[in-house]
């Protein structure tokens, strides 16, 4: 069973990109998801075997910006999402994190070996 074993977020900021803290250990990077122009990641679908283990797979929600709001563009067909990494879902659904139009400023967890637990930073509003 395939599992996600890292992640590093990227950041836009009025300076250009930054790169985050990586989350698990960054052996390679073997697949790179940004954001096309215009949007901004609004939430991930992580799904898990046991609340327990590591993240088994995710998938990255991307919005429509709205910067005149300081939010995302709720509108489906506003938005698109990542390919699938890792295992696909078998019994439990997916938990969604985010994707209610808040702007994701930044991601937590753990920073072992693997990406066990992951989290998102949104604004308030």
């Amino acid at each position: 069973m395939a599992a996600v074993r890292s992640l590093r977020p990227v950041y836009l900021t009025a300076a250009g990109m930054k790169v985050g803290i990586d989350r698990g250990k960054m052996e390679k990077v073997t697949n790179k998801v940004l954001a096309r122009a215009g949007y901004a990641v609004g939430g991930v679908q992580i799904y898990h075997t046991n609340n327990e283990g590591r993240i088994q797979g995710m998938q990255v929600i991307f919005m429509k910006m709205n910067p005149g709001e300081r939010r995302l563009e709720l509108d489906a067909g506003n938005s698109y999402r990542s390919l699938w990494f890792g295992s696909m879902p078998r019994r439990d659904k997916p938990k969604l994190l985010g994707g209610d139009g808040r702007l994701v400023v930044g991601v937590y967890g753990y920073k072992g070996d693997d990406c066990d637990v992951l989290g998102l930073v949104q604004t308030a509003n």
